[in-house]
């Protein structure tokens, strides 16, 4: 039978030809049990289909799981046990945190400023383990509240910090044997990809480390966010001067100054001129 044919192919090694649950019209034709009938073929199949289910699903958390082995004498990293098979999916967090040497990430632009939190939760694993981060962040990230802090954090901890122009779809190069990519806005959406064949790591490695050669350096692309007009317009009416008084001193009309402002605002992601000033303040560009 199919399945006994399976069990063998198991037994000798070959796990990754354990075929699929057999479909009804696989199965050879027998009557249904009689009612209060225990024991028959019937039953046997069952229990081969759910056995070749558990079985299919320990393979697939294997191999997602599988990575290197440790690095001789490095403390404070265990392997990864293999999860039971109702266990919740593993994640691209878990794959992250399995890292050994290197993390290389490219992100897309955060929600709120928890996932920034969160990812410097990440970050702090890993650099306790010793293991490199560098990681892309998109330009737009310094209109999240909070982004110049964090980045500031990040890079107290070890990490290489850059930023990109473009949108990305989020990207995790981990210890160039294994890459997570995740095109859904959620953890477990369609569009999640595992890949560890070496030819197509090796092409995402290769992708990622031309970004960060044409990547540009944190404090260089926020230096050119505002034009010095904006800078001023902001410094002056953060130290309470009107309108009128700052057209004035910066020889230009008042309507003039509202489009430096509103241009200030749109750049810093602000939503009000208090707001686009203390987020000028939060980034160092008011001196």
């Amino acid at each position: 039978m199919r399945h006994q044919t399976a069990a063998r192919t198991a037994r000798g090694g070959a796990l990754h030809a354990l075929p699929g649950p057999l479909r009804r019209s696989d199965r050879p034709s027998l009557q249904p049990p009689r009612p209060g009938q225990t024991g028959t073929a019937w039953d046997d199949l069952e229990e081969v289909e759910t056995a070749l289910a558990r079985a299919q699903q320990v393979i697939r958390e294997h191999r997602l799981l599988r990575a290197q082995p440790p690095a001789a004498g490095r403390p404070g990293r265990r392997p990864m046990p293999l999860r039971d098979v109702t266990d919740a999916p593993v994640t691209g967090r878990d794959l992250i945190l399995a890292a050994e040497r290197e993390a290389c990430l490219a992100l897309a632009v955060p929600d709120s400023p928890d996932c920034l939190a969160e990812a410097e939760d990440q970050y702090r694993t890993l650099r306790s383990a010793e293991v490199s981060v560098r990681v892309l962040y998109p330009k737009a990230i310094m209109t999240v509240a909070g982004a110049a802090a964090h980045l500031e954090r990040a890079a107290g901890l070890g990490v290489q910090c850059r930023l990109v122009s473009v949108r990305q779809v989020f990207t995790a190069v981990i210890d160039r044997t294994t890459v997570f990519m995740a095109a859904g806005a959620e953890p477990g959406e369609a569009g999640e990809r595992v890949f560890r064949e070496s030819e197509v790591v090796a092409l995402l490695a290769e992708a990622f480390e031309q970004s960060w050669a044409s990547s540009m350096p944190v404090r260089a692309v926020v230096s050119r966010l505002l034009t010095p007009q904006q800078v001023t317009a902001l410094q002056l009416m953060n130290s309470g001067v009107k309108d009128e008084k700052i057209a004035r001193i910066m020889d230009i009309s008042p309507r003039t100054l509202s489009r430096l402002v509103a241009k200030a605002m749109e750049a810093l992601g602000a939503r009000s001129r208090f707001e686009a000033g203390a987020r000028a303040q939060e980034l160092g560009l008011l001196g």
